[in-house]
């Protein structure tokens, strides 16, 4: 290659000294040094450096030929051999010798160091005495040494070689007994000056490289002459870096034309003949590359890069050798594997970037294929697993670890072959061989790689000459020899994998195998592999479309009645029409469709979507179909064709499915999608919808019996949600709070409003996802509905005390025209009342007063009370005089009172007669204000052909709103607290949910309208007087066991302080208000017992306004339903003034002696008047 890794010495001998110290010399060889070659490097050791002695004979011209200091030469050390025998000797005949040899050599070449050796015999001893030979060496370095009197009159102008070097250039070498010493110190003088040397030419490159005045090409010469200087001193390692350095930066050139393009060419320099006896250095012209570089015109790219893999092959084989050397066979095959992938990598470049020569790629890769190092690396390799099968089981193998490890050079060896594959099959096709489905191989990228990578083929000029290379002209004579070859390497590089564990790659591999058995005819036997189990778990898109084609042919030729492999591939077969050129012809499309139609067994074979409509698009809007009077609803989706045929859909079904997991199908059937390419659009219907809130779900599209394509969607395919609202001319369901319900009652209603159309068997199911929830009926049967009917059906419900919300869901089942419908409906109903009353009775001994308040639930939700009444037909019932509105703040309840008189004294109906019946008439402000809201945007959708959007407006923007229900109440200004939200929150439900943007820009300008700070409406009174709700009361008659009226008898209006006034107490207690009589005679009998027992215990209280004489207590029994009595007293008023009269109560002594439980109230007929109390002079005085 380019360096043997060995280093010439060149010397001049021309005393013939060279022979005799020749052998001593070489034993001393390879050499080791340890060189710094710039100050921020670190010792680097050079072991066993080959120096390689190479005889140099100046001659007069030869300096015209030395090369350029530019390029380093091969040449680092020069040593001229002399022999001084006498004096004159000297004078006439070794001094000019050495003039001449520094004049042509030395000074001229300015690259190497030198030295000249004297030479002293053994027998020069007996013919001149040490003081003779002295003098020679001295003279010698008198002329000649580092001050020599003839170096600067050999050639003016070489003074700077002489100090360049400035190491020893004399050396006497003295053959005697002590041959060791001068042998070691001769050793040691020629490592200095390779040290020297090598030393002085990297500075000199380096210099070149960092010096920013250098073109771009001198900074690359001199980085190739660094790269050539690191492999000749065996720094195997700095000189590939070097190497990849110049590779990257030459590419970088190309890439941005820098420099001029002109500069480059890029023609491809081969031999004349490719024959069998080729070798890599036939591309190498080191010597023409370097001048070509130097003169910066006309590099050519393709010398240069096969200059720098040359020297980079070397470096590599060197670095296997070195391995081997040391029987490390594990280094040895990793770095021949590196050479492989490098190789690969090279030739790649080539491809692209150079007009392709196949031939040339073929001999290269074959003369790497068959390195010395690669033929023992295998032998060694088949060697070991002999070795290995021979070793008993329970026994470590010596050589395991190297069979293990020789797995990454199989496999890279195997790639290689794979690439010289693919070059001879576009050799073929250069020589009109086509093979389908082998040329798959170079039209589709099918990586053989375990973990399929991305590669990214840069087209090539195809250079179609006339083949030289012998074994290339055999291979592509016939058909039949390139099926025979391109089998033989096939099996080859399956062999090569097998030892890899390529398992997928060896099946892929096996697959062109079957194609070549499809070419000869072996139909049977490319089946039996093209349906291998493999395949079929790993399933058909392994195997590549133009094999799925070969297979179906085979089917055919064969007649197989499989129709389940048949279905298979022509599926597959389809899912490649946009990578298969072959597929391009729209009658093998249509026969693959015709395939598929054809298939009439059950067996249904699913496939995803997306490998046969790549553009498909859900509109995420469903709409009621204006087009039909029927309840029937519709979403749209979009489809491409990429066939370029029509195919005949069977179905296209699109479920929707909500967070509950219910799912609405819409579908069609029998669609033809025609031929042309674009965007179709088909509406899917549904019949059975559920309203709310949904996200696709799952996409099919069934073609004939047999193929379903499923697409399923999820949060990461940027899923949107779909509002399914209900239609106000189709039939609709809604719960609603009761409008008429009773204080004990929870029950909701379900609202029915039918369409167009007369609904027949209608039947609706009842349920509630909370378990607390009873539901009294959950099924409804409606035999009919007429059309525009509606009809509100209350649903009896059980709660637990204190639940507000009903969370209800309903599924009803009609037909119309003997066509089946559903719907199903989820809600959560606010069942709590927003209104609440209390009542307080006051007893008289004819009649009673009963005081009802009515207030809000909710302070900052008024009420307003439209009507009330209290009615019992065994009552005569006056007051309540409030009507209607009058408002119910928080702390501002309604007060009514009535006065109820029995019809009849002496039969007066208590607690088991008829209850009271309270009915109220109300209105919340908040379902004020909402359908005031809702009324006028209901006629500005009219107004706007948006009726449609009534719904979505109802049930999900106007709950969102928040009003100041309180200055409602007071001033009719609708106040709306949350506008910028609202505004916010209601555009970015429009947009979502309303597709058409003209109907868009029209809804929110219609909320616009609405949703400004404040509005002033007139407020609604009752003029509306059917929109209320309306709660009944069974408000039961009160009872008291005994009412005691007393009262103050007295003559005197006017009393005088001190005077004493006579007064008498009377006190009536009646049961008439203590409930109905016991039937029962022997009931009778316990309850007068029992009335007779109760004493009670009237007391006066004293106070500091009057003196009481007399008793101020009385005890008293009630032996009858009725008693009275009377007692006297003497009232002294103490002080002047008005003053009421003394508090009199009534207390129950024996309630703990007794079973029955007596309830009394004390009416005082007269105890709160004043009386006046004057001085008893009859003046009035005055205080100041």
């Amino acid at each position: 290659m380019i360096s043997q890794n060995v280093v010439k010495v060149g010397y001049y001998d021309p005393f013939s000294v060279w022979p005799q110290i020749k052998e001593s010399v070489l034993s001393k060889l390879p050499l080791n040094l340890y060189v710094r070659l710039d100050s921020n490097q670190s010792l680097k050791t050079i072991s066993q450096l080959g120096i390689q002695f190479e005889e140099e004979v100046p001659k007069k011209g030869d300096y015209y030929s030395l090369k350029d200091d530019r390029i380093n030469s091969n040449v680092y050390v020069r040593l001229m051999f002399v022999a001084i025998d006498d004096i004159e000797r000297y004078r006439g005949q070794v001094r000019p010798l050495i003039r001449e040899w520094l004049k042509n050599l030395i000074f001229k070449a300015h690259d190497c160091t030198w030295m000249i050796v004297l030479y002293i015999s053994p027998d020069s001893r007996s013919r001149h005495n040490s003081l003779i030979k002295t003098s020679f060496f001295d003279k010698l370095k008198v002329d000649f040494g580092p001050q020599g009197k003839q170096l600067n009159t050999i050639l003016p102008g070489s003074e700077d070689i002489l100090t360049k070097y400035t190491n020893e250039r004399c050396f006497k070498f003295k053959h005697h007994h002590s041959e060791v010493d001068i042998l070691e110190e001769f050793v040691s003088q020629l490592k200095t000056l390779l040290i020297s040397s090598f030393s002085h030419r990297f500075t000199k490159f380096n210099d070149v490289v960092r010096n920013e005045q250098s073109s771009t090409l001198q900074r690359l010469l001199a980085k190739l002459e660094m790269c050539f200087l690191f492999q000749d001193m065996k720094l195997l390692t700095d000189a590939l870096i070097i190497n990849e350095q110049i590779t990257e930066e030459l590419k970088i050139m190309r890439i941005n034309h820098h420099p001029s393009p002109a500069v480059f060419d890029y023609s491809i320099v081969k031999p004349t003949s490719l024959d069998n006896k080729f070798q890599f250095e036939h591309l190498i012209h080191k010597k023409i590359t370097e001048e070509q570089l130097i003169s910066g015109e006309d590099v050519n790219v393709f010398q240069l890069r096969c200059l720098l893999f040359g020297s980079e092959s070397a470096i590599l084989i060197a670095l296997a050798k070195e391995a081997m050397s040391k029987s490390l066979i594990t280094s040895a095959s990793k770095e021949i594997s590196r050479l492989y992938q490098r190789l690969m990598r090279f030739l790649s470049d080539f491809e692209s970037g150079y007009n392709c020569d196949y031939e040339l790629e073929f001999v290269i890769i074959g003369y790497f294929l068959n390195l010395d190092i690669v033929k023992e690396l295998i032998t060694l390799m088949e060697k070991s697993s002999v070795e290995k099968e021979k070793v008993d089981g329970n026994e470590i193998d010596e050589n395991e670890e190297n069979v293990v490890h020789l797995t990454e050079f199989m496999e890279m060896r195997a790639e290689l072959k794979l690439f010289m594959r693919s070059v001879v099959i576009k050799i073929a096709q250069n020589h009109n061989i086509q093979v389908e489905g082998l040329d798959r191989i170079i039209m589709e990228e099918i990586s053989l790689e375990e973990t399929p990578t991305t590669t990214t083929a840069t087209p090539t000029t195809k250079i179609n000459k006339p083949l030289t290379n012998q074994e290339l002209i055999q291979i592509v004579k016939t058909k039949s020899s390139y099926l025979a070859y391109f089998e033989s390497l096939t099996e080859e590089i399956i062999k090569d994998f097998v030892s890899c564990g390529r398992a997928r790659t060896i099946d892929i591999l096996s697959l062109d195998l079957a194609v070549v058995n499809y070419e000869k005819g072996n139909y049977k036997q490319c089946l039996t592999t093209l349906s291998y189990e493999y395949f079929a778990s790993h399933g058909w898109n392994l195997i590549g479309g133009v094999l799925l084609d070969v297979y179906l042919k085979c089917i055919e030729k064969l007649e197989s009645e499989n129709k389940k492999e048949i279905l298979h591939a022509s599926v597959n077969l389809l899912s490649m029409t946009n990578t298969l050129p072959m597929l391009q012809d729209k009658r093998r499309i249509e026969q693959l469709f015709k395939k598929i139609g054809e298939v009439d067994d059950d067996y249904v074979v699913e496939f995803p979507l997306v490998i046969f409509f790549t553009k498909t698009l859900v509109k995420p809007f469903v709409y009621a179909d204006e087009s039909s009077s029927t309840d029937i609803y519709y979403i749209e989706i979009h489809l491409e064709n990429p066939f370029g045929v029509e195919i005949d859909v069977a179905q296209i079904e699109l479920v929707l499915i909500d967070e509950r997991g219910c799912k609405v199908i819409f579908s069609k059937s029998e669609i033809k999608l025609s031929a042309s390419k674009g965007v179709q659009s088909f509406k899917l219907n549904t019949r059975n919808i559920i309203f709310g809130v949904f996200s696709c779900h799952k996409l099919l599209v069934r073609i004939g019996k047999n193929l379903l394509l499923e697409q399923n969607f999820g949060p990461n395919h940027g899923n949107k949600s779909i509002l399914i609202c209900q239609d106000e001319h189709k039939f609709r369901a809604r719960f609603i709070r009761a409008q008429n319900r009773s204080l004990l009652e929870n029950n909701p209603s379900l609202k029915l409003t039918n369409g167009n159309n007369q609904v027949n068997d209608l039947k609706i199911e009842l349920f509630s996802d909370n378990s607390d929830i009873k539901l009294a009926n959950s099924v409804i049967d409606i035999k009919t509905l007429s059309p525009s009917e509606i009809r509100e059906i209350q649903i009896a419900l059980t709660v637990p005390v204190g639940m507000k919300l009903a969370s209800l869901h309903a599924t009803g089942h009609y037909s119309i025209d003997g066509e089946k419908y559903s719907f199903q409906i989820f809600d959560s109903i606010d069942i709590s009342l927003s209104i609440s009353v209390s009542v307080q009775d006051v007893f008289k001994p004819n009649f009673l007063y009963s005081r009802f308040q009515v207030n809000t639930v909710s302070s900052q939700v008024p009420i307003r009370l439209i009507s009330h009444s209290l009615e019992n037909e065994d009552y005569e019932i006056k007051g309540g005089l409030q009507m209607g509105d009058v408002l119910a703040f928080g702390e501002q309840p309604i007060s009514l009172v009535y006065r109820m008189t029995p019809k009849e004294k002496e039969n007066i109906v208590h607690g088991g007669g008829k209850p009271l019946k309270l009915s109220i008439k109300y209105r919340s402000t908040k379902d004020e204000v909402e359908k005031i809201l809702l009324s006028m945007i209901m006629r500005d959708l009219v107004e706007c052909d948006l009726a449609k959007y009534y719904y979505l407006c109802e049930c999900y923007i106007l709950p969102k709103m928040k009003f100041d229900l309180n200055r409602y109440a007071n001033t009719g200004i609708i106040e709306i607290l949350n506008v910028d939200h609202l505004l916010l929150n209601t555009e970015k439900f429009i947009f979502q949910y309303v597709e058409a943007d003209k109907d868009q820009n029209k809804l929110l300008n219609i909320f616009k309208r609405y949703t400004v700070p404040v509005m002033k409406i007139d407020k609604p009174g009752n003029s509306d007087q059917e929109d209320f709700d309306r709660l009944y009361i069974d408000v039961p008659v009160p009872l008291l066991q005994f009412l005691h009226s007393v009262e103050f008898h007295y003559s005197k209006q006017i009393m005088v302080v001190g005077e004493p006034v006579p007064m008498t107490i009377t006190a009536a207690t009646t049961t008439k208000w203590a409930g109905p009589k016991q039937p029962q005679q022997q009931s009778e009998s316990l309850n007068k017992e029992a009335i007779s027992l109760v004493k009670f215990k009237l007391e006066i209280a004293q106070g500091n306004d009057f003196l009481i004489d007399g008793t101020t207590t009385h005890v008293f029994e009630v032996p009858k339903n009725e008693s009275s009595f009377s007692m006297d007293i003497i009232l002294i008023p103490l002080a002047v003034g008005k003053w009421k009269l003394p508090k009199i109560s009534v207390k129950q002594l024996n309630r703990d002696k007794t079973d029955v439980e007596s309830f009394s109230e004390v009416y005082l007929v007269n105890s709160g008047e004043l009386v006046t109390v004057v001085p008893h002079t009859n003046e009035i005085a005055f205080t100041f």
